[in-house]
């Protein structure tokens, strides 16, 4: 139901498919992002978890949208049992409309409107300043701070920035980048009877392989077909590879990794899933990832994984340094719905770069 400000002349109300085309002109705005019309489209329109629940300012006098507050569906495991759950997205308010509490009358009717979908609990991954104001003034909890694991494949970029001499920080790096060629990259070393193979389109062995793992995890995405195919494969702006490993025609696990060029050439493992017990197929198929990011010249790798997990350990001996990272995991139950479990209990959470909206 559409709310108004008479004063400010606002209207507040579900995000249109036709707001779609305003929306890069005010992510350009506020945040200096480049985002095109299908980009939000995916995002809120194609979503198998649901329809969008992200509420529009819209200036009536202008026929504007100027501000835009919402929370994307997005189904959580808990303890291998789907349960729907939301993530706050998108805060974008252009500086002259952020006066007299339009954040929050927004925040507020989108959360009104989660509970309407039958959402009983909230994750989102803010920055301290925005972690600081969902813990006060949303009820949001911390669960813990990320800590990012970063490996160093190509040190010349980092050496240029500490002596900023291109000749003498290639030369240094070359040679660095070589002996840790030979000492990280590794093969994939794939157990007996398994093997592995590149994914371009999610199907039902993934559905089954959720099915079977999704219980060995307290909570965690729910991440069958039908969510990897919209997240990975569906996203035009995510140029992602995917490599699985299957034994006798069931899927043991797979990983997804992006290469980009921002300040310099990074990978990002955004998802490495297997069995929790299962290190050695977590191995192969890490190797795999980072084999990608070398071909793909990138000079390091990041990904996220819950401090103490199996993964952490592995990644910590195949050469990943910790690094503290600007994003917390918070998190809240919705009533009157409640979560069978504490979503505030770090040891129940395994995430990853993936299940972050903005990566």
């Amino acid at each position: 139901m559409a709310k108004k400000d008479d004063d400010q002349k606002i209207e507040l109300r579900l995000l249109k498919k036709s707001d779609l085309p305003q929306l890069p002109g005010l992510f350009k705005a506020v945040f200096d992002i480049k985002k095109d019309q299908s980009f939000f489209e995916w995002k809120f329109f194609r979503n198998p978890a649901g329809g969008h629940i992200m509420i529009a300012a819209l200036d009536k006098e202008r026929n504007a949208v100027v501000g835009t507050v919402g929370t994307i569906p997005v189904q959580v495991s808990i303890n291998g049992k789907k349960t729907l759950f939301s993530q706050p997205c998108d805060v974008a308010v252009l500086a002259e409309y952020k006066r007299s509490g339009l954040f929050y009358r927004m925040q507020a009717m989108a959360t009104e409107e989660a509970v309407k979908s039958g959402v009983v609990g909230m994750f989102a991954y803010p920055n301290e300043r925005v972690e600081k104001i969902t813990v006060k003034m949303n009820k949001f909890r911390r669960v813990f701070q990320i800590k990012r694991l970063v490996r160093v494949l190509e040190p010349s970029p980092y050496i240029y920035k500490k002596i900023k001499s291109a000749p003498v920080s290639s030369i240094i790096g070359n040679a660095a980048g070589k002996l840790l060629r030979v000492i990280h990259r590794g093969a994939a070393r794939l157990p007996k009877g398994y093997a592995l193979f590149e994914v371009t389109s999610f199907d039902g062995r993934f559905d089954e392989f959720m099915k079977r793992v999704g219980g060995r995890y307290g909570i965690m995405v729910y991440k069958d077909s039908g969510y990897l195919n919209w997240r990975y494969v569906g996203c035009e702006s995510l140029e992602c590879k995917v490599y699985a490993l299957e034994r006798g025609g069931s899927v043991e696990g797979f990983t997804v990794v992006v290469v980009r060029d921002e300040d310099m050439r990074r990978g990002y493992i955004l998802e490495l899933l297997t069995d929790p017990d299962r290190v050695d197929l977590a191995e192969a198929l890490l190797n795999r990832a980072v084999a990608y990011c070398y071909d793909s010249k990138a000079s390091s790798v990041v990904s996220w994984s819950k401090e103490g997990s199996r993964v952490w350990g592995l990644m910590r001996k195949k050469g990943f340094t910790v690094k503290i990272a600007a994003q917390f995991l918070t998190a809240r139950p919705h009533f009157p719905g409640e979560p069978p479990v504490d979503l505030a209990d770090a040891s129940l959470w395994d995430i990853a770069m993936g299940d972050s909206d903005y990566v």
